[in-house]
């Protein structure tokens, strides 16, 4: 994912589902329409990119999971390609309408 939407945006993008990222409410407020989905993740982070935020990662430590699993990684191939074309639609309309 990573390799395709640098390749593709013309940023250089990592990470993009990776780490949680804090961002201050300043940045925040210039989103416009954000998605209410997994999308979240590439479209902060591109946004960030793009208007020159410094960012700084970190490791953080993940407990193993408690309750429930993965709807979208459990195996079905069906289920990855659903999560694979959303992100993909998604990029390509992020590309053509912009972030700001």
């Amino acid at each position: 994912m990573s390799l395709f939407e640098t390749v593709y945006m013309g940023v250089r993008l990592h990470d993009i589902n990776a780490q949680p990222n804090v961002f201050s409410r300043d940045f925040f407020a210039t989103w416009k329409k954000p998605p209410g989905d997994f999308a979240l993740d590439l479209y902060v982070l591109y946004l960030a990119v793009k208007s020159g935020l410094k960012i700084k990662r970190f490791d953080v430590l993940f407990s193993e999971r408690v309750h429930g699993e993965s709807h979208w990684n459990n195996g079905s191939l069906a289920a990855k390609w659903k999560f694979i074309k959303r992100t993909l639609d998604f990029s390509i309309k992020l590309k053509r309408e912009g972030v700001r």
